[in-house]
């Protein structure tokens, strides 16, 4: 449905909005029914539990790496086929019919392959829902470190959402100003985002694994510190410098900080934010990017300076408040220093 309504009626706004809600169910059924189906697998086929772990890890790497070669091939399939040319774009076709193919193959696949879940799932309940709401505000609002670590990732998010929508309007603009300039196609661009997103997160993991146990200057805690800095200059160096060249290595440098950022929020979110929080932890974030992606997106889409000027301030705000004021301490931490002071009376 996704692929039909993208490909076939793009030219309609309404049904470019009609895909993206299709596009959420799917992702959100990916992440939760496909997570629990290979976790009731692993279970059932009797493997050790900490090959799991490993499973998703490389699930992970696997997804990053389809998602760059599908810049490829998306590229080749919309060089095959070719809708009609009309007189203000030409409509390529051949990536949702590819899409098409591929979703129904899927389809195809889980409807044969898997087995059915006879069992009756647990249905969602207002109440439950709300109650979760209520106690992560008020952990949030107890917890200084869970709302600095809330106000920080809604920034990052942010800035993140608004160049992931902006990047091509942005480049389009600059090929458009440079009269000899030869514009890379949108699929192979996407595929060196992906490959640099990928990149940005291993250099993550080799940095921050040797000095796990510094949550200050070294470690996660600098990788974190130098991610959100990177992010605000580039940002910063993309709305200064308006040329395609420069515009792309910009960008290859915001994937990179990008790659970095998904690992690194990751850890803080595992070492501050309690297990049974985590879920509405997650949504609460969720629900201020998109305030203030809207916000900016609505009011400054027509200037891209003003547009990579205002992700800059947001990574610079973020990158402020995780130096100034996270001291990067765990839930049992501050708990224990409670404890202590508590004792002490």
């Amino acid at each position: 449905m996704f692929s039909m309504l993208f490909g076939g009626t793009a030219q309609h706004y309404e049904m470019l909005l009609m895909g993206r809600i299709v596009y959420g169910c799917a992702s959100s059924l990916h992440h939760t029914s496909f997570e629990a189906y290979a976790v009731h697998q692993h279970a059932t086929l009797g493997f050790p539990d900490d090959w799991l772990q490993q499973t998703f890890s490389h699930l992970t790497h696997c997804m990053a790496l389809m998602a760059a070669l599908s810049g490829v091939v998306g590229q080749m399939a919309s060089n095959l086929y070719k809708g009609e040319e009309d007189s203000v774009t030409v409509k390529d076709v051949g990536c949702p019919i590819l899409c098409c193919v591929l979703f129904l193959c899927t389809a195809v696949f889980i409807g044969v392959m898997w087995e059915k879940d006879t069992t009756h799932a647990p249905r969602f309940m207002l109440s439950s829902f709300v109650s979760n709401i209520s106690t992560t505000l008020s952990a949030v609002r107890s917890n200084r470190q869970m709302l600095l670590l809330v106000l920080v990732s809604s920034l990052c998010e942010s800035s993140i959402t608004i160049f992931s929508y902006y990047w091509a309007p942005w480049m389009a603009t600059l090929v458009q100003s440079e009269e000899d300039s030869q514009a890379l196609p949108y699929e192979v661009i996407f595929s060196s985002f992906i490959v640099a997103s990928m990149l940005g997160n291993y250099l993550f993991q080799l940095h921050s694994a040797p000095t796990a146990a510094s949550p200050g200057g070294g470690g996660p805690g600098g990788a974190f510190q130098a991610i959100l800095l990177g992010s605000s200059v580039s940002y910063f160096l993309g709305a200064v410098f308006q040329t395609p060249l420069l515009a792309f290595a910009i960008s290859i440098v915001v994937q990179l900080c990008m790659g970095g950022y998904w690992p690194s929020i990751g850890y803080f979110r595992g070492k501050i934010v309690l297990p049974e929080l985590r879920n509405t932890t997650l949504a609460i974030p969720r629900v201020l990017t998109l305030l203030v992606t809207m916000a900016i997106l609505s009011s400054i889409h027509h200037s891209p300076m003003m547009m990579l000027a205002s992700c800059a301030l947001l990574n610079g705000a973020a990158a402020y408040i995780q130096i100034t004021y996270m001291d990067g301490r765990s839930i049992s931490d501050v708990e224990m220093e409670d404890d202590d002071d508590d004792a002490d009376f």
